[in-house]
């Protein structure tokens, strides 16, 4: 969602969410389409380097600021960063909530490089979708079956990472 702008729908925008061009209903669950994968967009433009980042695990994200500092080429960083007003959540839990969108699995560690694509951090289980997403103002609508849809994309996804990523 363009955050900074009115908190409007993007094609980045994740299923379910609320926002001024996409309102809950009875009906209407938020969004209804997954979000693009700008990561991997970039990626198949065979930039020198790109990676995903979240403000919960600083010290990845401050790795791979100075990695793409001294790249030759350009790079590329997609860093999870809450918006308090967007999300609906308190300014002080923006680092926990960063942190937590790692952890339930609906946002990764991954970098782009020569190619390849590498998984930072590869948890064997992942801690609850829903108490992430309820912690949000954004989510707070979403019904049990929505909530499925989500964990099902993410599984989805994350066999696809792992069986054809470099994983740490």
């Amino acid at each position: 969602a363009y955050m900074n702008t009115g908190i409007q729908k993007s094609s980045l925008t994740p299923y379910g969410m609320r926002t001024t061009t996409s309102p809950v209903g009875k009906n209407q669950p938020g969004s209804t389409t997954m979000k693009k994968n700008m990561f991997e967009i970039v990626a198949a433009h065979d930039i020198s380097y790109a990676a995903t980042c979240s403000v919960g695990y600083p010290q990845d994200y401050l790795r791979k600021v100075e990695k793409a500092k001294n790249i030759n080429g350009p790079s590329y960083l997609h860093v999870l960063t809450p918006c308090p007003t967007g999300w609906g959540a308190k300014t002080e839990e923006t680092i926990a909530i960063g942190k937590e969108a790692v952890d339930c699995g609906l946002w990764y560690l991954a970098e782009y490089e020569g190619g390849e694509f590498k998984l930072n951090r590869n948890p064997k289980t992942f801690t609850p979708v829903k108490d992430f997403l309820y912690k949000q103002g954004r989510f707070k609508h979403l019904r049990e079956e929505d909530i499925e849809v989500i964990i099902k994309h993410r599984d989805l996804k994350w066999e696809k990472m792992r069986s054809s990523w470099q994983c740490s």
